[in-house]
């Protein structure tokens, strides 16, 4: 059916009923009386020439029809809220707005302490919600409003969501400082003779370094595979492991660590972080505001 014969109203009644499970529990939900639920209900099961729910005991269960447009349905009930939302004047220093970020887990260290930093400075009552990044619904859920920003390598994302370049990080490596065999400079074969630990959220594969040594038919020798640079730091400060990662993560974590922090011997190209969100949320205040301050230069 057109759009146009639709009255939007009776979308909001169907979700509702989706989420409630009954007539009586939308009605609650919608400050509506069970008639006028009921109604707009067979209203909108002509319209869409389908029951869109069936009676199961005591409550309503979603047709087949239903549970295949009810997530898109949300998502474009969302977009209305916000496109049509006032807009108030976002003071940052009053605010208590929360933030929900989905950054990569090894981003966390580099992206949260200064912005916990500047937040304490310039808006101490806005909080921030970090969670897990599922680069595979990282789309939908800019989309339909679960996280506000992301932050992770470059993805493909469709036209509905934009990003910025956050930062470049050179890759560097790390050793402990009494190491007996590296100090200060590192050759590549130095590099190539030692023992290494790789980080990688993958069970199996080369790494991203180790790419780039095929390329140059080299190889080294990998002793501990795991998931977190963190982990990997503290196991090359107690061992002549070397490990090879982003000089921001370094820094971060090779403090109070006893380790030197020495230049990759091979061009490896930098690491970049991107910043993504939906493009409809673009000229919020809020979200303006806090892309703005993710954006400034690190100390």
């Amino acid at each position: 059916m057109h759009i146009s014969r639709l009255d939007l109203n009776l979308l909001r009644v169907l979700e509702a009923i989706a989420v409630a499970g009954s007539i009586t529990g939308a009605a609650g939900r919608l400050n509506l009386t069970q008639p006028a639920v009921s109604h707009a209900l067979n209203r909108l099961r002509e319209q869409l020439d389908d029951p869109l729910f069936i009676r199961e005991g005591r409550g309503l269960q979603p047709s087949s029809y239903t549970r295949e447009i009810l997530p898109e349905l949300r998502t474009v009930l969302g977009d209305l809220e916000r496109v049509l939302a006032p807009r108030d004047d976002f003071v940052p220093a009053t605010s208590k707005l929360s933030f929900t970020l989905a950054i990569h887990k090894a981003m966390e260290t580099v992206v949260l302490p200064p912005l916990m930093m500047a937040l304490q400075q310039q808006a101490p009552g806005i909080s921030i919600h970090s969670v897990k990044l599922d680069r595979h619904h990282v789309e939908k859920e800019l989309r339909a409003g679960s996280i506000d920003l992301a932050i992770d390598v470059l993805l493909p994302v469709g036209r509905q969501i934009e990003y910025t370049l956050l930062q470049k990080n050179p890759m560097v490596v790390v050793a402990r400082k009494n190491h007996s065999r590296i100090t200060k400079q590192l050759t590549m074969e130095e590099y190539l003779k030692e023992q290494h630990i790789l980080v990688s959220s993958r069970r199996e594969g080369p790494g991203y370094e180790d790419q780039q040594l095929a390329s140059l038919e080299k190889r080294r020798s990998i002793a501990l595979r795991l998931r977190d640079y963190q982990v990997g730091c503290q196991v090359a400060s107690c061992s002549d492991l070397l490990l090879t990662l982003p000089q921001d993560y370094a820094q971060q974590l090779s403090q109070d660590m006893g380790l030197q922090i020495l230049p990759l011997p091979y061009e490896l190209p930098s690491v970049s972080a991107y910043l993504y969100w939906y493009s409809i949320r673009s000229a919020s205040p809020s979200l303006q505001w806090l892309r703005g301050l993710l954006n400034e230069p690190r100390q």
